[in-house]
């Protein structure tokens, strides 16, 4: 009924299967808000964010896995945000992209509440933060064209990347902060 269902569960393990490898277990939970439209995972495993629409804006809610705890973080008059949680404290807000219409990305502080500017005024903005958002990868989409850059945060650099690829196609190396793997279309 056009409705976006979100379900947060758990798997109780009841054993090893028949199946070499493989177990059952019975599933368990409860269904979330109806229609939440985004929503991030913290690095830490024990919570998550999500946006809500609220008339014709939009908030912003972070909460335990266990359900237990609930936090309005802001709310904003506009609705097409992206999240990432690159950080136990910091998450990264950006607008949706268009190529007709400027982006800006952000941080937002989960206990403070502070909103930072990071990025601004680029079209079609994508961006993938790096886990310790020393770095943030981001795409800028034109007509025709998808340009690829690197952010320095701390010195306020941008370096053009030799590949063409929108960031969300793209991951941060675990093992060396400063790698980036990415699908590229050619």
């Amino acid at each position: 009924e056009n409705t976006i269902k979100t379900f947060r569960g758990s798997v109780l393990l009841a054993g090893e299967s028949q199946d070499p490898g493989e177990s059952s277990g019975i599933i368990y939970g409860d269904f979330l808000a109806d229609d939440i439209k985004e929503m991030a995972a913290s690095p830490d495993g024990e919570r998550f964010f999500y946006f809500l629409s609220a008339g014709k804006s939009v908030v912003g809610l972070v909460s335990g896995f266990d359900g237990k705890k609930e936090e309005r973080i802001f709310s904003f008059p506009f609705s097409e945000w992206l999240v990432s949680w690159p950080q136990n404290d910091t998450l990264v807000l950006t607008t949706k992209p268009s190529a007709y219409t400027d982006g800006f990305a952000y941080t937002l502080n989960v206990r403070t509440k502070a909103l930072k500017k990071l990025l601004g005024g680029v079209r079609g903005l994508t961006a993938r933060p790096s886990p310790e958002l020393a770095s943030i990868l981001y795409s800028r989409g034109l007509k025709n064209k998808i340009d690829t850059f690197l952010f320095d945060v701390k010195n306020n650099t941008v370096k053009s990347s030799p590949i063409s690829t929108l960031s969300e196609k793209c991951v941060w190396g675990r093992k060396e902060a400063a790698v980036v793997y990415c699908g590229v279309p050619e």
